[in-house]
């Protein structure tokens, strides 16, 4: 199969308009549970600072989260009103995004309702563009490595970004707390894509 059309070009961040929504399944890997937990997405707000979107995980409340102009997030509800803070955002996507691009940054977490502030070493790489097909369809995509390291865990993730639904559309996720924590792996894929097209 042929590599998507754009491998070799340079993407802009996405514009993103209210109602723009997506639904996607979440699972830990290994687990015995064999429902996913369905996790609903939704662009509430734009203006020059960004974009302002709810999350529902499952029956949940809807939670906020504040995006930059190129989808780092600058904060996110873990809870109604008890927010987290980035400074810079915590980006695990650099735009504009090309195979073989790298980044790499330190991230300041404040979670002022437990006067927390935890300094993040975060990076990432554009591997290559390939196909994929998801229980949304078939994607052409970006494959990316982004890493995290917390003062209490690391992070990996291997994710898929796909400018036709302007979001990492499949991820997995692996979280340990030391190098002989064999840690939690979590997966996610895109179910449902409701985005509203520029006007020609």
């Amino acid at each position: 199969m042929n590599e998507p059309s754009f491998s070799a070009a340079a993407l802009a961040a996405p514009e993103l308009r209210p109602d723009d929504s997506w639904a996607f399944a979440v699972r830990t890997i290994d687990s015995a549970a064999r429902t996913p937990l369905r996790v609903d997405s939704r662009v509430v707000a734009v203006d020059a600072h960004g974009v302002e979107m709810t999350v529902r995980r499952g029956e949940g409340a809807w939670l906020r989260t504040w995006l930059d102009p190129v989808l780092g997030v600058r904060g996110r509800e873990l809870a109604p009103g008890e927010c987290v803070h980035y400074s810079p955002a915590l980006a695990q996507l650099r735009f504009p995004l090309q195979v073989g691009a790298r980044w790499s940054a330190e991230v300041s977490q404040q979670q002022d309702d437990w006067w927390q502030d935890d300094a993040l070493s975060t990076s990432g790489e554009t591997l290559g563009a390939e196909w994929i097909e998801l229980p949304a369809g078939r994607f052409a995509a970006l494959r990316l490595h982004f890493g995290c390291a917390t003062p209490h865990a690391r992070i990996d993730a291997e994710l898929w970004y796909a400018p036709a639904a302007a979001r990492i559309v499949r991820g997995i996720e692996h979280t340990r707390s030391g190098d002989d924590d064999p840690g939690v792996r979590v997966e996610f894929e895109l179910l449902e894509l409701n985005r509203l097209r520029a006007v020609q």
